[in-house]
């Protein structure tokens, strides 16, 4: 989608101060904020903020942008307000379509459940399996060898002891 087709929308509870787009932007809004005097001998000031569309920070895997009000700032991830936006309905969680966390675009999202949300994540090959597992002990070629030997008649202990492995672990792969 071009940014010729790009659609923005007040963001809401921040109405006249920033917009979202459906492309995945967000942009605070121009405007001139004044400030009370603080101190005896202070004055009050203004500041003008110019319209520009935001950078925004790593929260996580997802991309997030800082929303201020009032003195209060809070982080809010951007393919959620697109979606709060632009997607009719409600979910758990909002789902990356193309499985990119990056891609926050209105037609790449749609909200689902976590289980959802987990089968996406295998389809697109996000799920840690096999030795890409944080919790991986066994190597591809440890449990290759350790097959080898099984088929050879070795008992589960001197397989244990000719690899490392748990002998434990020696029996749940031959079985």
């Amino acid at each position: 989608m071009s940014e010729d087709n790009e659609v923005w929308v007040p963001v809401r509870g921040y109405e006249g101060i920033y917009e979202v787009s459906n492309l995945g932007r967000v942009k605070s809004l121009k405007r001139i904020v004044v400030r009370p005097p603080c101190g005896k001998s202070a004055k009050e000031s203004t500041t003008t903020y110019h319209e520009k569309i935001m950078r925004t920070a790593r929260r996580g895997l997802y991309p997030a942008a800082q929303l201020n009000y009032g003195g209060i700032g809070k982080s809010v991830n951007v393919h959620r307000l697109v979606a709060e936006h632009f997607i009719p309905g409600s979910g758990q969680v909002v789902r990356h379509l193309d499985g990119n966390p990056n891609n926050c675009a209105a037609s790449n999202l749609a909200w689902g459940t976590y289980k959802d949300n987990e089968n996406d994540k295998r389809r697109h090959g996000r799920t840690p399996r096999g030795e890409s597992h944080p919790n991986a002990k066994l190597t591809s070629e440890i449990a290759s060898l350790v097959r080898l030997m099984t088929e050879q008649d070795k008992s589960d202990l001197r397989i244990s002891r000719a690899t490392g492995v748990n002998r434990s672990t020696v029996y749940l792969i031959r079985n």
